[in-house]
């Protein structure tokens, strides 16, 4: 298991808990309500229709062909068709760029893998760095006098 720096964020826990289903779910939820909603709203207009109808007792030559709803019908599961697909592609590109997006992830932490060396302990090893070229310094100076 791969750690941050400070041990305080998990990369590996980070990078598995994108879940692209729930995504997927919850745009799937919404085309649903907005068919509902669709639904109503046909509702609700046949029921307008209805009442304009019997607004007065007075001929009205008003009437609603059933024609007319066929065709309107029609135009409306078109559109939600339409919709539906649109969102689907969307959610296809999301995916996609998400699977690149941790696909690139994996690539920069497979290149940091190795040695890691904390700023204590990189100091201490210049420190002895120094100490070890001052000893041999001073040997080959001592040696050649």
């Amino acid at each position: 298991m791969r750690t941050s720096k400070n041990d305080k964020v998990d990369i590996s826990t980070l990078m598995q808990s994108v879940d692209n289903t729930e995504t997927l779910n919850t745009e799937t939820d919404k085309i649903a309500k907005l068919i509902e909603a669709t639904s109503q709203l046909n509702k609700c207009l046949l029921s307008v229709v209805e009442q304009l109808k019997n607004i007065t007792s007075q001929p009205i030559e008003l009437s609603v062909k059933q024609s007319d709803m066929d065709q309107f019908r029609l135009v409306k599961n078109g559109y939600i068709q339409e919709e539906t697909e649109l969102l689907k592609k969307h959610v296809a590109k999301q995916l996609a760029m998400i699977k690149a997006h941790e696909q690139r992830i994996c690539e920069v932490c497979k290149q940091g893998e190795g040695i890691w060396l904390s700023d204590f302990w990189l100091k201490v090893w210049g420190v002895v760095q120094i100490v070890v070229y001052g000893v041999i310094t001073l040997y080959l100076m001592a040696k050649s006098s």
